[in-house]
């Protein structure tokens, strides 16, 4: 297939079980996904798959594939099969939340647009996000007509009451601990598909181990 010789793609790989772990939880605060618990949701993989356990507001099992979607190695290369290397660059997310501005120079680079300032603040944004109640949680993103005519009336005056509420609700948090013996066989899941990208881009990735150090993590 004829590439684009002006095409630029940008892409940014985290640790594999770190962003398997992240979508389940970004899926669950939409309700895409109908289970909390990370592990129990890495099981379901395969009856979901076969179209059984399947979220009612999100019936697409390709979504809920939590191994294939972060297994980059087959899907970086057939990239690079079709794009040259010069007109790919692959960051690396904890490399480039560890120094933001030295990461987002090379994006600037690679897109061959002027350097930022100096002043240039990188806040932190988009950090995990708990809800103090799932329950209320749903309610507010699913609110029955009655809270729907309240919120329309109020909307009318300037007011946001939900919207407030969902601000209430929220709270940071940390993702729970995985057991060890599920992490261990993570850690297995990924560890061949981590060694082909290694090979594949001439460089050292992430240790899978747990408390291992992250590239320029």
């Amino acid at each position: 297939m004829a590439h684009n010789p002006k095409a630029k793609i940008i892409a940014i790989l985290r640790n594999p079980i770190e962003a398997a772990r992240s979508l389940t939880a970004y899926q669950c605060h939409y309700d895409w996904e109908e289970v909390f618990d990370f592990e129990q949701a890495w099981r379901l993989q395969e009856p979901r798959r076969q179209g059984r356990h399947l979220p009612a507001r999100w019936p697409y099992p390709d979504h809920l594939q939590y191994g294939p979607l972060y297994s980059y190695a087959s899907q970086v290369s057939r990239l690079l099969a079709q794009v040259p290397r010069t007109q790919c660059l692959l960051l690396i997310f904890e490399e480039f939340f560890a120094d933001p501005r030295r990461e987002f120079a090379r994006v600037l680079e690679f897109l061959k647009l002027p350097p930022i300032s100096a002043e240039t603040a990188f806040p932190v944004v988009n950090q995990t996000i708990g809800a103090r109640s799932a329950r209320v949680g749903r309610l507010l993103r699913h609110p029955p007509s009655a809270l729907l005519r309240l919120r329309r009336a109020a909307h009318a005056i300037g007011l946001h009451p939900l919207r407030a509420l969902q601000g209430l609700n929220r709270v940071a948090s940390r993702k729970p601990p995985l057991r060890k013996a599920f992490r261990a066989e993570l850690e297995d899941y990924f560890s061949r598909d981590v060694a082909e990208l290694e090979e594949l881009l001439g460089r050292k990735l992430w240790s899978l181990r747990e408390g291992a150090p992250q590239p320029d993590a």
